[in-house]
């Protein structure tokens, strides 16, 4: 489904949870074949964490200090991407079509 334009507006898989050491099934080569994957569809991946937004990034960075090696694998220009970038982009863009929707429906808005 990564490589099927059809499902380009809708099919994005989150890096999230509880990372690589807590999938003991998972093979050694996990971040390099992940990053290999995100490499070949870079703006079909977010980074998204299960911790509640915080300004506390003790607590909030410890989701995303457990993909360290995937991180180390991506190199900094990716990363950036996967964790900040693509997340911009995709909630800009619902904000923006969500917007058009309620302009074009407004019966339909609460």
């Amino acid at each position: 489904m990564l490589a099927d334009p059809a499902f380009k507006h809708v099919l994005h898989r989150s890096v999230m949870g509880p990372g690589y050491r807590a999938l003991p099934h998972r093979h050694s080569r996990a971040p390099e074949d992940d990053a290999d994957l995100i490499r070949k569809y870079p703006d079909r991946f977010i980074y998204g964490s299960d911790q509640g937004a915080t300004t506390d990034w003790t607590a909030g960075g410890k989701s995303y200090n457990v993909w360290a090696p995937l991180w180390t694998e991506l190199g900094p220009a990716l990363t950036r991407q996967v964790a900040k970038e693509n997340y911009i982009r995709i909630f800009d863009e619902s904000r923006k079509n969500m917007r058009a929707w309620e302009q074009a429906h407004p019966e339909r808005v609460e």
